[in-house]
C-alpha cells in the first residue's frame, strides 16, 4: 500500500507541467472532484486495497482560493498553498495523533516531463470533452479543457482539470476515473492544513516511524543467538 501512495502523490507533482500557459477560455476550478480506482498486477496489493472501507479507498481533489488539497486513502493528504506543500499524515488511528511536513516548493526546482495533448477530444467523462495527455514515465490520464487546477505547484503554474488516470509502475497497473464533479466552492478549512497538527521534518517523522517499528518487534526476536545459548 505504501508503494500505491507513493506513486499517486507522484503523479500530482507531474502533473504540474501541464498547460503553463492556460486556454483562455478555461476557468479556474472552485469545486470537489472524487475518483473510484482500481489496482492490479501485484496480489498483496489488490487484496489489502479490497479489504479498504470506503472512506478509506477514496481519493478527491479539492481546490478554492488559489489553494487545494488531494487526499489520498483517507489518511494522507497533500495541501498546495502559494509556494508551499504540506503532508498531512493522519495517524489518529494508531494513538499517535496528526502530524504535518512541510516542502516549500522553488521557482523552477522540478524538472517538466516530456509531454503532448491530443487536439480532439477522445471520449467523454461525466459529460465533459475529455482530451489524452501523455507523461514520460507511462503516465497517460484525460482532462478537461474547461477548467484548470490553480494549486501553484510551480510558480505561476496551471493545469487542466484531471478526469481519469491510467498508470503502470513496477508491474502494477492503476486506473483512476471521476466519478463525480461538484461545483460547489469548499470551504476554508477543507483546503487548508488543520492548524491543530504535529509538525515536523520528513527526517524526524521516519525517524519516529522507525523507532515505532522497532518497539513493535518483540523482544524474543531482538537477539535470537542469545536466546539459544
Amino acid at each position: 500500500m505504501k508503494a500505491l501512495v507513493t506513486i499517486l502523490m507522484s503523479v500530482l507533482m507531474a502533473m504540474s507541467a501541464i498547460g503553463k500557459t492556460k486556454d483562455e477560455k478555461a476557468k479556474e476550478f472552485e469545486g470537489t472532484i472524487k475518483y473510484a480506482i482500481s489496482v492490479e498486477g501485484i496480489e498483496d496489493i489488490e487484496a489489502a486495497f479490497a479489504m479498504l472501507p470506503e472512506t478509506m479507498s477514496e481519493i478527491f481533489i479539492k481546490s478554492a482560493n488559489g489553494k487545494g488539497v488531494f487526499s489520498i486513502m483517507g489518511v494522507t493528504k497533500i495541501y498546495y498553498d502559494k509556494n508551499q506543500m504540506i503532508l498531512n499524515m493522519d495517524l489518529s488511528m494508531l494513538g499517535i495523533g496528526t502530524f504535518c511536513i512541510p516542502a516549500p516548493i522553488e521557482e523552477g526546482g522540478n524538472e517538466t516531463p516530456s509531454w503532448k495533448i491530443s487536439k480532439k477530444s477522445d471520449k467523454k467523462i461525466l459529460g465533459y470533452k475529455a482530451y489524452k495527455v501523455t507523461l514520460a514515465d507511462s503516465i497517460d490520464f484525460w482532462v478537461s479543457k474547461d477548467y484548470y487546477l490553480n494549486f501553484n505547484v510551480q510558480q505561476n503554474g496551471v493545469y487542466y482539470l484531471p478526469l481519469e488516470f491510467d498508470i503502470e509502475n513496477n508491474g502494477m497497473k492503476i486506473h483512476l476515473t471521476a466519478k463525480e464533479v461538484s461545483l460547489d466552492k469548499p470551504k476554508n478549512e477543507e483546503v487548508e492544513a488543520p492548524k491543530d497538527c504535529n509538525y515536523t521534518t520528513m527526517e524526524e517523522f521516519q525517524e519516529m516511524m522507525e523507532e515505532m517499528g522497532e518497539g513493535l518487534m518483540p523482544e524474543e526476536d531482538l537477539d535470537l543467538e542469545e536466546d539459544e545459548e
